[in-house]
């Protein structure tokens, strides 16, 4: 946030007089940025110095206060002010800060989408291991059931079951 300025300091800057500028606050508040601290001072920020100074040539020109208020629409932004309690910002800061913010939650939510995709491609990799695995649990589990029931069987059976194996592949 800017450094603000209290009226004194705008008046050294100026050489324009306490009350004109309380006056030119009062009158012209939409359009110089200002606000007020927790004792109540009232604060100015630096970049409203130069819309200051153009109302006052404005003034010195004969122009009324409804001349001097169109002059301004036509030629400076409208200076709302947002206070969070601690600081006071203009609006154009403020929704800086939230255009910030939300940039940043945008990025997080990029780096989080990415994160995600990658756990999901390294979760379907490891189903993808544990189905190989579990084909070769199965071939292995089928081998010992194999080997298990010849281990069951006679020996007698086994010998005859061999000669009718190979008299079958003949």
């Amino acid at each position: 946030m800017l450094d603000w300025l209290t009226i004194k300091e705008v008046h050294e800057k100026t050489k324009i007089a306490e009350g004109t500028i309380r006056r030119y606050l009062n009158l012209h508040h939409r359009f110089i940025k200002n606000t007020k601290d927790t004792r109540n001072t009232i604060k100015i920020s630096p970049a409203s110095v130069p819309t200051i100074l153009k109302i006052r040539n404005w003034y010195g020109e004969g122009l009324a206060r409804e001349q001097v208020e169109e002059e301004l629409a036509a030629t400076e932004p409208m200076s709302i002010v947002v206070s969070d309690g601690e600081k006071s910002y203009t609006l154009g800061e403020y929704i800086g800060g939230v255009n910030k913010v939300l940039v940043e939650i945008a990025k997080r939510l990029d780096e989080q989408t990415q994160q995600n995709a990658m756990l999901v491609d390294e979760v379907d990799t490891l189903k993808q291991e544990l189905r190989k695995r579990d084909e070769r649990f199965s071939v292995q589990l089928s081998r010992v059931e194999k080997y298990a029931k010849r281990k069951n069987d006679s020996w007698i059976r086994r010998i005859f079951s061999q000669k009718k194996n190979t008299e079958e592949k003949e």
